[in-house]
Protein backbone atom coordinates (compact mmCIF):
# COMPACT_ATOMS: atom_id res chain seq x y z
CA UNK A 1 0.00 0.00 0.00
CA UNK A 2 1.49 3.12 -0.94
CA UNK A 3 -0.16 5.35 1.02
CA UNK A 4 -1.91 5.79 4.21
CA UNK A 5 -5.90 4.87 3.77
CA UNK A 6 -8.66 5.74 5.92
CA UNK A 7 -12.55 4.57 5.59
CA UNK A 8 -15.36 6.82 7.21
CA UNK A 9 -18.21 4.84 7.85
CA UNK A 10 -22.00 6.30 8.75
CA UNK A 11 -22.41 3.87 11.15
CA UNK A 12 -25.07 3.25 14.08
CA UNK A 13 -25.20 4.74 17.48
CA UNK A 14 -23.37 1.55 19.56
CA UNK A 15 -21.21 1.33 16.34
CA UNK A 16 -22.65 -2.25 15.91
CA UNK A 17 -22.55 -4.10 12.31
CA UNK A 18 -25.71 -3.89 10.24
CA UNK A 19 -26.90 -3.84 6.83
CA UNK A 20 -25.84 -2.19 4.06
CA UNK A 21 -21.72 -0.09 4.11
CA UNK A 22 -21.84 -0.20 7.96
CA UNK A 23 -21.89 -4.24 7.52
CA UNK A 24 -19.39 -4.69 4.66
CA UNK A 25 -17.37 -2.37 6.41
CA UNK A 26 -17.11 -4.92 9.39
CA UNK A 27 -17.36 -7.80 7.83
CA UNK A 28 -14.25 -7.56 5.93
CA UNK A 29 -12.36 -6.40 9.18
CA UNK A 30 -13.35 -9.28 10.84
CA UNK A 31 -14.33 -9.92 14.48
CA UNK A 32 -11.92 -7.52 15.91
CA UNK A 33 -13.27 -4.49 14.97
CA UNK A 34 -16.99 -5.19 16.61
CA UNK A 35 -14.92 -5.99 19.32
CA UNK A 36 -13.19 -2.96 19.69
CA UNK A 37 -16.61 -1.26 18.79
CA UNK A 38 -18.22 -2.65 21.95
CA UNK A 39 -15.67 -1.46 24.14
CA UNK A 40 -15.57 2.20 23.26
CA UNK A 41 -19.41 2.11 24.60
CA UNK A 42 -21.07 3.38 21.41
CA UNK A 43 -20.65 7.16 19.40
CA UNK A 44 -23.32 10.08 19.91
CA UNK A 45 -25.43 11.81 17.32
CA UNK A 46 -22.64 14.34 15.60
CA UNK A 47 -19.41 12.82 16.87
CA UNK A 48 -17.04 10.52 15.13
CA UNK A 49 -14.16 8.08 16.76
CA UNK A 50 -11.12 6.12 14.76
CA UNK A 51 -10.80 2.50 15.16
CA UNK A 52 -8.13 0.52 13.58
CA UNK A 53 -8.92 -1.21 10.10
CA UNK A 54 -7.89 -4.56 11.58
CA UNK A 55 -8.26 -6.88 8.11
CA UNK A 56 -8.90 -4.19 5.98
CA UNK A 57 -6.41 -2.37 3.51
CA UNK A 58 -7.32 0.82 5.57
CA UNK A 59 -5.17 1.88 8.58
CA UNK A 60 -8.16 2.74 10.37
CA UNK A 61 -11.62 3.58 10.01
CA UNK A 62 -13.44 6.66 11.41
CA UNK A 63 -17.36 6.03 12.41
CA UNK A 64 -19.26 9.28 12.14
CA UNK A 65 -23.54 8.61 13.53
CA UNK A 66 -25.31 11.23 11.91
CA UNK A 67 -29.19 12.18 12.10
CA UNK A 68 -31.20 10.25 10.22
Amino acid sequence: MGGRLAIVNTANRPLADGDGINGAIHRAAGPELLRHCRALGGCEIGRAVATPGFRLAAWCVIHTVALR
